[in-house]
């Protein structure tokens, strides 16, 4: 559990940082040879991306953040390996309980109205 409040940038961009470290990351090293005649070496890091999701606001200021790191010199400094999504499961909870409400409000309603008519 990390303590980080998301309402501050700094702190924000340590959780995203955070949670980069689980990103799946491929490094191979490659041996280049340069105009001049020296071979170099230099390493190619290809990452699998993962989705972090959250409500609107944590995914606005989760961009925020990568965007924050976007001058860094390596893809891994870079947070690329971060996607946001939106999860509006709270929306989608919501409309189920009123649309259940709203089933069972009218099935009471319309038993209520066979019981009393058949009395």
């Amino acid at each position: 559990m990390l303590l980080k409040d998301e309402n501050k940038r700094d702190e924000m961009v340590d959780t995203m940082s955070h949670i980069h470290q689980y990103v799946p990351a491929v490094t191979s090293t490659e041996e280049i040879t340069t105009s001049t005649g020296e071979t170099v070496q230099e390493e190619n890091t290809v990452l699998h991306p993962i989705l972090v999701g959250g409500d609107q606001l944590t995914v606005a200021r989760a961009r925020a953040a990568i965007k924050a790191k976007v001058n860094s010199q390596t893809a891994l400094k870079q947070l690329s390996g971060i996607i946001p999504v939106i999860e509006d499961w709270h929306t989608k909870a919501n409309f189920l309980g009123v649309r259940l409400e709203q089933y069972f409000f009218l099935n009471l309603y319309y038993n209520m109205y066979v019981i009393i008519a058949y009395f």
